[in-house]
């Protein structure tokens, strides 16, 4: 599912314009990702937690002449799946094929 079919979706499920759908979209996409560019993990209870891990740095290959590189400590997002959606994918998975 692309960004435009879950617009459509989220739409008709909320009895709301494709427009302020999208505009919802946004807006909680930019949030999220504010809040963890700022150290601030975003709960939401029955999907899940987004976070940030700090990989360390550590030293790489160029893959294409094999020499040493620097490669900087950064934070990575991270999502952790709460229980409930985890059991309602698994559930559509164990479903009827």
């Amino acid at each position: 599912m692309n960004k435009a079919e879950l617009v459509r979706q989220v739409a008709q499920r909320a009895g709301m314009s494709q427009a302020s759908v999208n505009n919802v979209l946004n807006a909680l996409t930019a949030t999220i990702t504010r809040s963890l560019a700022e150290g601030e993990a975003v709960r939401i209870p029955g999907l899940g937690t987004f976070g940030t891990r700090v990989v360390k740095a550590r030293v790489g290959r160029n893959p294409s002449t094999g020499d040493a590189i620097d490669v900087p400590e950064k934070a990575r997002p991270t999502f952790k799946a709460g229980a409930e959606f985890k059991d309602r994918v698994s559930l559509a998975a164990d479903g009827p094929a």
